[in-house]
């Protein structure tokens, strides 16, 4: 309710009067679900001197690592959309960062941990030869004797110090 009414979705809501014990569960719940951004707005439409301090201390706190996690997701999403559009492989952003961008108010309102971009399978393969050389480390679960037919996503990592995580997916399946 207090996101519906922070956030005008569909009919309006009067917003609810919360205590400190209610921000605090709410805060925990919201921490269990990736939900902390959504909150942090609720919370930016209420009076601060309602809100529990160390409650609000900790919202602040990870809306601002959000924001510099996305910062250097983005930093990265960049440099593999030139390097792909230099290779000439056409490529989709999904997910996390292109609903951040797209969707919310704010980007760090959608928080992600990794990049997902949708490739053609038949890319696959040059895609991640090409990776592998300017700095990114290729990372499998797969094990041994599994037929690389079978793969449908491709995982880089950026080595440190930025150590972004890049999923390629390598086709859409309906389900």
């Amino acid at each position: 309710a207090q996101i519906r009414a922070a956030f005008a979705l569909g009919e309006p809501t009067a917003p609810i009067a919360w205590n400190a014990e209610t921000w605090r569960a709410e805060l925990e719940v919201a921490q269990l679900h990736g939900l902390q951004g959504l909150l942090f707005a609720v919370m930016e439409t209420r009076p601060h001197d309602k809100i529990p301090s160390d409650v609000y201390a900790i919202l602040q706190e990870q809306m601002r690592r959000s924001t510099l996690a996305q910062a250097l997701a983005y930093r990265e999403l960049d440099a593999l959309c030139d390097f792909c559009e230099a290779q000439n492989i056409p490529f989709v952003v999904l997910k996390g960062a292109a609903l951040a961008k797209t969707l919310y108010p704010r980007m760090a309102l959608r928080p992600f941990g990794d990049v997902d971009v949708l490739i053609q399978p038949q890319d696959a393969d040059r895609l991640g030869d090409l990776l592998l050389a300017p700095g990114m480390q290729g990372h499998s679960e797969m094990a041994t004797g599994f037929r690389p037919a079978y793969l449908s996503e491709l995982r880089f990592y950026s080595l440190p110090p930025v150590s972004a995580h890049v999923y390629f997916h390598c086709g859409v399946r309906v389900v």
